[in-house]
């Protein structure tokens, strides 16, 4: 696995104060992925307060909400990896999304990221609408059943008191189901509610189950545990995207991935670099991802060389971003961010070293005022001893659109 540390550096000192949004791991933006629910982002709360609206992070403004304090979920701090997670802990305990209507209709992904008690009979993401009470429904820990107002069990199970990463997909088209457990596709089948379609304008509930839209909730079939992200997108995820964001919310949270775990940079051992982790990859010539940027301001592009079963996964060390390196930078230059990117790439098929090309470096400048772009310069710690004096900096960034800046080819 080739282990390369990357910073951008500058010939005359500026102030950094921004922060790019897309989609969680770099997949989907604003127009596919429509809920981007994320326990770090709950601010102005102490441990154990309740929780009335948790908001969302996609751009769509779709805030899970509850008015009820009966029904309240509450904040607990540094949990797991020190993120806190929201937990249900109350009887028919929920937050949801009412008059939803950019529901997906057609094709659909969630993914969560849960620790629950042991249970059984139990919903974790219920959608009911005009259409049908389980228009989509994720229900029973112990066996995880998909419902389309029919239901299909995927003899996979998720209550076993320990974490877990669960992303499932539904696509009406071919009636293509399938169901991943800590980064491993443990279900998948065709045929299911094939050309049918979900009724928008319902509600979506987190923990609880409907029997109505927003109504007649079933405290037996409610859920209890924690949860710490919450993703929805209104498409059909490739197995490349599925590794992709697997790998990041495993860095994020420090789980461990069953299978495809192919960024190891999160590792103590590494650096901790598990902060805003995006990639690209390929499966084949139909399935690959190879334009990311998530949360982060880099965005990486355009692969000269990605072949099949190559993935290119990227973090940084959370270092400030509006400080600057006194030290360690090369002659020529006036200093360098602290913050600093691990980047790997490899064969998930044989986990060894792989080679995607030449790839286009972005960085999203937004806020910094006035910046030139000859001023600009990016370290490449190439002979990864983790000194960036010795390395020679590139030049040659260009303003692609507004605060945007790129170096090509790199």
């Amino acid at each position: 696995m080739n282990k390369i540390i990357l910073t951008l550096a500058l010939t005359s000192a500026l102030y950094l104060n921004f922060l790019g949004q897309s989609g969680p791991g770099g997949v989907g933006n604003s127009s596919s992925n429509l809920v981007w629910l994320s326990s770090d982002s709950i601010a102005g709360l102490v441990d154990g307060d309740d929780i009335t609206t948790w908001k969302d992070l996609s751009g769509n403004s779709n805030d899970f909400s509850q008015p009820n304090a009966s029904f309240k979920p509450i904040i607990k701090k540094s949990v797991v990896n020190s993120k806190p997670t929201v937990r249900f802990n109350k009887t028919n305990g929920r937050l949801r999304k009412i008059n939803f209507s950019t529901f997906p209709t057609a094709a659909i992904t969630e993914i969560f990221v849960n620790i629950n008690n042991g249970e059984t009979s139990d919903a974790i993401l219920s959608y009911a609408s005009s259409g049908h009470n389980n228009d989509f429904l994720l229900f029973r820990s112990s066996n995880l059943n998909i419902y389309r107002r029919t239901n299909i069990a995927s003899g996979v199970a998720f209550n076993d008191n320990s974490w877990h990463i669960g992303n499932c997909s539904w696509q009406s088209s071919g009636g293509l189901v399938e169901l991943w457990k800590d980064g491993d596709k443990s279900f998948n089948t065709t045929g299911f509610r094939t050309g049918t379609s979900i009724t928008t304008n319902g509600s979506l509930a987190l923990a609880g189950e409907q029997d109505g839209i927003d109504a007649s909730y079933a405290a037996g079939q409610a859920h209890f545990g924690d949860f710490t992200e919450i993703l929805l997108f209104n498409t059909y995820l490739n197995e490349s995207q599925h590794i992709i964001i697997s790998n990041y919310l495993s860095a994020k949270y420090g789980l461990t991935l069953t299978s495809n775990e192919i960024y190891s940079q999160d590792n103590v051992s590494a650096g901790n670099f598990d902060h805003e982790v995006e990639g690209i990859g390929r499966i084949n010539a139909t399935d690959f991802h190879d334009d990311a940027q998530g949360s982060s301001i880099v965005r990486i592009m355009n692969p000269t060389n990605l072949d099949d079963n190559e993935f290119l996964i990227w973090g940084h060390d959370n270092a400030p971003l509006g400080t600057f390196n006194s030290t360690d930078f090369p002659p020529s230059l006036e200093g360098r961010l602290q913050r600093v990117w691990r980047v790997s790439e490899i064969n998930k098929s044989t986990s060894s070293a792989a080679d995607v090309g030449n790839i286009d470096m972005r960085f999203d400048l937004a806020n910094l005022g006035s910046v030139t772009a000859s001023d600009l310069r990016l370290l490449i710690d190439t002979d990864n001893d983790g000194i960036f004096a010795d390395e020679t900096p590139i030049s040659g960034a260009t303003l692609v659109s507004g605060s945007v800046y790129e170096f090509p080819a790199q």
